[in-house]
């Protein structure tokens, strides 16, 4: 049975994963550690996360100064 500190542990590592503050093989090398569960079973259920820093962006448009202009928002355009 999981101790109450083994959970918050899991879950603040789950939350650092999701934010982007770990990648997945830093991520499934300490969860494997803290839970005891192989790194198998730990992936996939990092995998089945959501991550929250993925942000889509299209490079077929560009701004003035260089950046990619963001879609939906109007503003200058090289042609």
């Amino acid at each position: 049975m999981a101790t109450t500190e083994t959970t918050q542990k899991l879950m603040e590592l789950a939350w650092e994963y999701k934010k982007g503050l770990r990648n997945l093989e830093s991520a499934v090398i300490k969860g494997s550690h803290i839970s005891g569960f192989s790194p198998e079973i730990t992936e996939s259920f990092l995998k089945g996360l959501v991550r929250d820093n993925i942000m889509r962006v299209d490079c077929s448009e560009k701004t003035r100064n260089g950046r990619e202009a963001r879609r939906g928002r109007p503003g200058p355009k090289i042609d």
